[in-house]
């Protein structure tokens, strides 16, 4: 029996879970969950956001794929002010943590059955192009550069050889000097990962990716995270404490809290990570916050941050 509103759902043919689970059996998880179905279109990124570019205002929409994919969406969706839920679907599905959207495919699109809220979420943008989650300048990109690189190599192969790549590129010799203002502040130091945050990291000990939850999405501030290791031992620590928790209060780890950052360097242009998707951009790097700019649609008893 279908109950509540029904919806266009549309799906990130490329995404992890969707290629773990095969077409057949995500479609068997939709029909199962009772939720209204009006338009289901499981494509690949290009495609998928160019027919989301045909919606109008008033259809009740779901995202279903990881961050790069919610960001995708967001961008095209904001614009034509309309709002959209979100169904987990990639590796990290931080935004949809920080909802409290459940986890598991079953359970997020179960979710949507029931009653549901409208929500306002702050909007971050570098050089005009937005991210909702986080930017990385430095290691991330260049990990992320790597782990796609090595796409199709077997997990028990890849993650040793990811985790000793990403140690090398916290090494001290692979700092950068970055010129930055913030605000009103000027700073210059070299750092070997930059991380811009919508919104500041919540203080957690906890294991897994609870350590990334952010505090809320609708404070109008973005925060700065600088990480240089001196050493082998730095670098474990920094590492292990993304796992288990604790690693804002590290001392190789500094914190600035801004409405604007501007990040300058040597070079004309800089890789960066937009929500695990890499592009490069011309410098300066500016970023900006825009409050309350994306329209989500969420579980009635998600958390409304």
């Amino acid at each position: 029996m279908h109950t509540g509103k029904a919806y266009h759902i549309y799906i990130n043919q490329n995404s992890g879970s969707v290629q773990n689970m095969g077409e057949d059996a995500l479609k068997a998880v939709l029909n199962k969950s009772g939720i209204k179905i009006e338009a289901l279109y499981i494509l690949p990124p290009e495609k998928l956001f160019k027919k989301l570019k045909t919606e109008t205002p008033g259809r009740n929409i779901l995202i279903g794929g990881g961050d790069g994919t919610i960001t995708g969406a967001a961008s095209i969706l904001s614009e034509l002010n309309i709002a959209f839920g979100i169904l987990p679907l990639g590796t990290m599905n931080l935004l949809a943590k920080d909802l409290d959207i459940p986890a598991q495919f079953n359970e997020a699109v179960c979710s949507y059955t029931g009653d549901t809220d409208n929500i306002e979420i702050d909007a971050t943008y570098a050089n005009g192009h937005l991210f909702l989650c986080s930017a990385g300048i430095g290691t991330l990109p260049d990990s992320s550069n790597f782990r796609e690189d090595n796409r199709f190599q077997n997990q028990a192969i890849l993650m040793p050889r990811l985790l000793l790549y990403v140690l090398n590129r916290m090494d001290p010799k692979c700092r950068k000097k970055y010129h930055l203002k913030l605000g009103d502040q000027n700073l210059q130091f070299k750092s070997a990962s930059l991380v811009i945050s919508n919104h500041q990291y919540a203080s957690s000990d906890e294991w897994s990716s609870s350590s990334l939850k952010r505090t809320g999405l609708q404070e109008g501030l973005m925060a700065l995270y600088s990480a240089a290791p001196s050493n082998f031992l730095d670098k474990c620590r920094i590492l292990l404490k993304l796992g288990f928790g604790g690693w804002r209060k590290d001392p190789k780890i500094k914190e600035w809290l801004a409405k604007e950052i501007t990040v300058q360097c040597d070079n004309s242009h800089e890789q960066v990570s937009l929500d695990g998707e890499t592009q490069m951009l011309e410098t300066p790097i500016h970023f900006k916050i825009v409050p309350k700019h994306i329209k989500l649609i969420t579980p009635r008893g998600a958390s409304h941050v």
